[in-house]
């Protein structure tokens, strides 16, 4: 191949490329690809050389990995300054040229490499977060039982005659409710709470979260709350519904830096011909959830992409590029759809459409009646003091007999020097020494009659997926009240003798 060739494959190269003497480094010749990436002439690039583009450290790696016995194998994770002054990330790769004295350079540009890393970072970042917000949730509900534990016992007692007494226990018990609510979207924060979808009303949602967003969207931006009384109901989990809110109003704060107004609106619509978002096999009765705002609005290239995961206009450390993402994923899981519209310098609307109830009268469930106590024989078995006090309280006062213990090896001593049967274990999932799991199944391989609940603060499926719960197990997440306890105990101790019966009969 003759060297005019050379020349054109050197040019042509989509690989930024200089040829430079050794060992100064000096440029002798660069391709059109190295003026691109760089944005400086050849002329000024052979004035600079390499050791004027790059820090004196990564030069230092260049000169090491070149010479007659170096390996050639190259520099990565360099950085050159641009001719606008952005420093720019680069792999060096190196090898000796066909011309005696002279080296290769080949610049390749490491920006997509670089962003990856970052998304990397971030993801990590919000994994870190997520577990916190779930540890925190976890540790709350083990406080929630606590609290409104003792208050319903103390509602429920003959001594509490006054009506200021029961009014100060019901606002101690609505405090709990709510608060056990700030638990439920830390877990939908993080990830870690299952999914329960029922039909909610979009207006309670909306008034739920009301207050949470006034806080978050600061005292310079107004925000109006418009809801239509005729609003429908939706089959969804309220607290997803709660999170694309949540981030919908976020995304609309940053878009107003410097103050401006907030509306979120609901109402009906239905989709048809022509009319509705371009969904053509999506037509039918929605409930539409509408975030307006005033803000800056979006360009073209940032329409096309504002649903990628990672992709955020934000500076570096103020956003994720998962907030829109997470949104588009929560109403695709619950068949909704989302459309937008903006314009620059005026603001966006995104409106969320969520499919409407058909029947729009939901039956409500009658009043639970007040469970059944027993004389029944209970092992509970929890870790946390203040719990084991109050679910052992609850057991007691509907006249169980309950043995105690505050760890899986204290339980399995216990149930060995007890001499009469034990009906039911109540056994906390994550524990020190020994899961629940492990000490359920060691118990009933030597009481195969015994049934068993479990209970704890973090969510079935995550316990689930970590192998610490069978999928086919009694649960019953914290934080629960002494009815739900003492329903849930009545349940599984009647389910029991139910079974026991129909083998006996079987027998017959």
């Amino acid at each position: 191949m003759k060297s005019r060739d050379y020349r054109r494959l050197f040019q042509s190269s989509p690989d930024a490329m200089v040829l430079a003497e050794s060992p100064t480094l000096a440029i002798v010749e660069a391709n059109l690809r190295a003026v691109a990436l760089l944005g400086y002439s050849e002329e000024e690039l052979k004035k600079m050389g390499l050791p004027g583009l790059l820090s004196p450290a990564d030069f230092a790696r260049l000169t090491s990995s070149v010479g007659p016995d170096a390996d050639y194998s190259g520099v990565p994770d360099c950085s050159i300054r641009g001719k606008d002054g952005s420093n720019i990330p680069v792999d060096l790769c190196t090898s000796s040229a066909e011309t005696e004295g002279l080296i290769l350079v080949a610049l390749q540009d490491g920006t997509e490499k670089a962003r990856m890393r970052e998304q990397l970072r971030q993801a990590q970042k919000m994994e870190a977060v997520g577990m916190l917000a779930g540890g925190i949730a976890h540790d709350f509900n083990n406080l929630l039982t606590i609290i409104s534990g003792y208050t319903q016992m103390l509602m429920a007692s003959p001594h509490i005659a006054t009506e200021r007494d029961r009014t100060a226990l019901e606002q101690v018990l609505r405090a709990s409710e709510r608060a056990a609510d700030l638990t439920s979207q830390l877990l939908a924060f993080s990830r870690r709470q299952s999914i329960q979808p029922r039909v909610i009303e979009i207006n309670r949602v909306v008034d739920q979260t009301a207050s949470m967003l006034r806080r978050l969207i600061g005292e310079d931006i107004e925000l109006r709350i418009e809801k239509a009384a005729d609003a429908g109901r939706i089959h969804a989990d309220p607290a997803q519904i709660q999170q694309v809110l949540l981030n919908l109003v976020i995304n609309a704060r940053d878009a107003m830096p410097k103050g401006g107004t907030l509306i979120i609106r609901t109402h009906n619509s239905d989709i048809g011909p022509g009319n509705g978002p371009q969904h053509p096999r999506k037509r039918g009765g929605y409930v539409v959830l509408e975030i307006a705002d005033t803000g800056m609005g979006m360009d073209s290239a940032t329409r096309q992409r504002i649903f990628e995961p990672f992709f955020t206009t934000k500076p570096e450390g103020k956003g994720t590029g998962l907030g829109l993402s997470t949104v588009y994923a929560i109403i695709k899981q619950a068949k909704g759809l989302i459309d937008f519209n903006t314009v620059v310098g005026q603001g966006t609307t995104f409106k969320v459409y969520l499919p409407r109830v058909q029947n729009e009268s939901v039956e409500e469930l009658p009043k639970a009646p007040e469970p059944a106590g027993g004389h029944e024989t209970v092992l509970l078995v929890e870790d946390e003091e203040g719990v084991r006090r109050a679910v052992h309280s609850t057991l007691e006062r509907r006249g169980y007999h309950v043995l105690v213990a505050a760890s899986g090896p204290e339980a399995l001593e216990i149930a060995r020097s007890h001499h009469g049967p034990i009906d039911l274990l109540i056994s906390d999932v994550v524990m020190p020494q020994m899961n629940g799991r492990e000490l359920a199944k060691r118990l009933v391989a030597e009481r195969p009659q015994m049934a068993v609940i479990f209970i704890s603060g973090y969510p079935g499926d995550t316990l689930q997926s970590k192998g610490a719960l069978a999928a086919e197990a009694v649960f019953l997440p914290k934080p629960f009240t002494p009815l739900a306890l003492s329903t849930k105990v009545r349940e599984i101790l009647d389910r029991r003798g139910r079974s026991r019966q129909s083998t006996r009969n079987q027998g017959v």
